[in-house]
This record gives C-alpha cells, structure tokens and sequence, in this order.
C-alpha cells in the first residue's frame, strides 16, 4: 500500500479551511465528520475495500470460499478496547490489520476492535459546558487519540464559532485557558516525545453588523515558544489551508514560523 500521509493531510487542511471560511455550513459536529468522510474516500487507496479474514461461506462442493468479505478502511463511531463505550468520531485502519479481521459484524480480530493507524475527534462550541465538562471531554479526546497504532496519528479538530452582538473575550479566553491547559496536563501526563496528537483548534468569529472584526479566525499554537502571546495567533482566511498543511508536516509546529513562510 502506497503512503497517502501528504494526501492525508491535504485533505485535512482542505476540509478544515472549509469550515473556517464558512462557518454556517454545518448545524452540529456530525455535519463536519460528513464533510471529512467524504474528503477521506476521495484518497485512492482509501476508495479501495480489502479483504478481511472471514470467508464468505461455504461453497455448494461442500469446501471453504477463499472469497473474504471485504471493508473499507474510513469508518466512524468506531470502538475501543480500553474503554468500554467509547467510540471515535472517524478512524482509518491499517491495511494489514484489516486481514486480521475475524467478525465481521463487530470488525474485531481475536475478539478485540484494532488500533487504527489514524484517529480523528472533533468537537464544536456546542459541546462547550461548565468547565468541568468541557475539559474532560478534550482530556477524554486526547486519551482515544493516543490510542493510534504504529507510525500512525491522531487528529484532534475542535472548531468553536463565536457571534457576540458584543463583546466577549472574557468567556473566549475561558475556553482558550481550558484547551491549553488540557493539553498541557495531557503532554506531561504521557510525555512530549510520546504525543502522537496533532492539535488543530480554531476560533472563528462570526461577523455582526455593529462592530468591525477584519481578522476572524485564531488558531491554537501547541508548542509555542514561551510567549504566551503566541499562544493563539490570527490566521487570514485565505492562507489557512496552507497554514494547516505545513502544520501537519512538522512533528513540533512552530505557528507563528509557519504564519511568517505562507505568503
């Protein structure tokens, strides 16, 4: 199987860049998975099914078909081994696992779901509560995120639209604190080096008539360095794709490094 990473991720920031420049576009998170689903299936070697490791029956000689049952690699609301009910939002597979595959109702092998190779959550300001619940729920993200498999990635995409007749900052910067703090806690909770997360958060303004807002998207810079001004930098609209593509790419993104190379 080919490495689709770079078509991977193109795709990512295609649908992302989406969203931002039309925040209407969706009524609740699951609109968003349907957009990235669809993105998904557009990558060649994902359009593909492949054979699982169940057979289809038996012949009518009375012999096992080597015909499989075949599934495809995107799924969504899929399972996990560590915790009972939980589910991820999107998940890819990994081709060779996808043979390992012995109930094909479940899509489990040796009675256990697989490690994808790739794991989206994303999350939107309706998911937003106390601040009990709302850092739980990125803390509970980043824990399914983790569980990718090897040489694999997890996606967390939270995207939160603010329309405020006034102003607000207060009330942002609250959910700002909550998401840094999260993923603070969660990088030393695992260890740095072992954080297979890449983080894509955003905060788009909504315009209103009574007050001019130019800049509308700012985007959460994970590994900032040690400026806490930096820490959520305006993104333009119209370089946004860009920005996430090369985001992706780098194993420690530096933000406001990227903003200044996309012309």
């Amino acid at each position: 199987m080919t490495d689709y990473k770079d078509k991977l991720y193109e795709k990512i920031a295609e649908v992302v860049s989406y969203v931002c420049n039309n925040p209407a576009i969706y009524f609740s998170e699951t609109d968003i998975h349907v957009l990235m689903m669809k993105a998904l299936m557009e990558i060649g070697c994902l359009k593909k099914m492949k054979d699982t490791n169940c057979t289809i029956g038996m012949n009518r000689d009375g012999g096992v078909s080597s015909t499989k049952y075949k599934t495809m690699l995107v799924h969504r609301e899929y399972g996990h081994n560590d915790y009972k009910k939980a589910t991820s939002d999107i998940v890819i597979f990994d081709e060779q696992d996808v043979k390992s595959i012995d109930d094909p109702i479940n899509l489990k092998s040796n009675g256990k779901y697989l490690e994808p190779k790739y794991i989206f959550e994303f999350g939107t300001e309706k998911t937003s509560g106390k601040k009990e619940k709302y850092t739980a729920h990125v803390k509970n993200d980043l824990e399914k995120l983790s569980k990718c498999g090897e040489g694999g990635s997890g996606f967390l995409i939270h995207i939160h639209r603010n329309k405020a007749q006034g102003k607000n900052d207060k009330t942002i910067r609250k959910y700002q604190n909550e998401i840094k703090e999260a993923w603070e806690a969660w990088k030393e909770e695992v260890g740095e080096d072992k954080a297979k997360v890449k983080v894509l958060v955003f905060f788009v303004d909504i315009g209103v008539s009574n007050r001019p807002k130019p800049s509308k998207v700012k985007m959460f810079n994970p590994y900032p360095k040690n400026n806490k001004t930096a820490d959520w930098p305006y993104v333009n609209l119209k370089k946004i794709e860009k920005i996430i593509k090369i985001f992706l790419k780098e194993e420690r993104p530096s933000l406001v490094g990227i903003k200044k190379l996309v012309k």
